[in-house]
């Protein structure tokens, strides 16, 4: 995905992933210890907060498609109108394909079985509190897997990979779907599931 012509929240999305495995590195190498860490991590989210506020959403649109700037606008369209009508507790999963019909416009082209980003999925099938949720969950595991990539020993590449991977993923989910391809679903839960697996396994701290 680090390709020139990538759209810019995709190139963003994916060096964050690429800064958080740098700067485990970099706080291993050289024993930079507490103060070392958030002196790294204070730059990266006040790059996020500037980013935010530098890409406002238009008035009306879902945070959640804020940032599909890239996606067919009759999708993110029709996304948004899924989204503004869609119950608390979800309309169920797997249902974006049968109701879409029903809320596009006469002149859009056919949508597909998803929406215009994985977050506005989940928020349409599961219900936005839900959608939150798994947000939240998401954001303690990546503390949980960096955390373990400076606690253990020759194996931490495999939790900071993991979590930097799960970083990516979730800056995804608020740019498009490509979450539920095959092959991002395959290789992404081969990593994160090994970085789950490495940093809970019996090491040394060599």
């Amino acid at each position: 995905m680090l390709l020139f012509g990538a759209p810019r929240e995709i190139f963003i999305a994916t060096a964050y992933g690429v800064f958080a495995l740098t700067c485990i590195t970099i706080i291993r190498r050289f024993a930079l210890g507490a103060i070392g860490t958030a002196a790294i991590a204070a730059p990266a989210l006040a790059a996020a907060i500037l980013l935010l506020a530098y890409h406002p959403a238009e008035r009306g649109t879902s945070v959640l498609l804020a940032f599909a700037g890239t996606s067919d606008p009759s999708l993110i369209a029709l996304s948004g109108r899924l989204l503004h009508d869609a119950p608390l507790l979800g309309t169920g999963a797997g249902t974006f394909a049968a109701l879409a019909p029903i809320y596009r416009e006469i002149d859009d082209p056919p949508a597909g079985s998803t929406a215009a980003t994985a977050g506005a999925v989940f928020a349409i099938e599961l219900g936005k509190p839900m959608f939150w949720l798994i947000t939240v969950a998401a954001a303690g595991l990546i503390l949980i897997l960096l955390r373990a990539s400076l606690q253990r020993g020759r194996d931490s590449f495999y939790s900071a990979m993991g979590g930097s991977c799960l970083i990516t993923l979730v800056l995804l989910s608020f740019n498009n779907a490509g979450l539920f391809g095959t092959a991002s679903s395959l290789i992404s839960s081969a990593v994160i599931g090994l970085g789950i697996a490495q940093s809970k396994s019996r090491t040394s701290k060599a």
